[in-house]
């Protein structure tokens, strides 16, 4: 599910302020790198299993901010991980 744009692909749900979120669900063992937009604020929310996020460690239920100034970031699913991303 996506509200907002990330990289490619935009919703077509209507937005007022310039927000993304993204929920992804990841195989065991996936790595995945997000591109993001160095202006805007992140943060990633876990919501089962294993993650890490940038080499940051996340349990169901965590939530780590990302910051500003940031190109992309890299996500790992360790045994699964479904997710809310990029809330900015």
């Amino acid at each position: 599910m996506l509200l907002g744009t990330l990289d490619t692909a935009t919703s077509p749900g209507a937005m007022y302020t310039p927000i993304v979120g993204a929920d992804l669900t990841l195989t065991g063992g996936t790595d995945v790198r997000l591109p993001l937009e160095r202006d805007f604020e992140y943060a990633v929310l876990a919501m089962s299993g294993e993650a890490h996020v940038d080499g940051v460690p996340l349990v169901p239920g965590s939530m780590l901010y990302l910051g500003c100034g940031r190109d992309g970031s890299n996500r790992h699913a360790g045994t699964g991980r479904k997710g809310r991303d990029l809330a900015r």
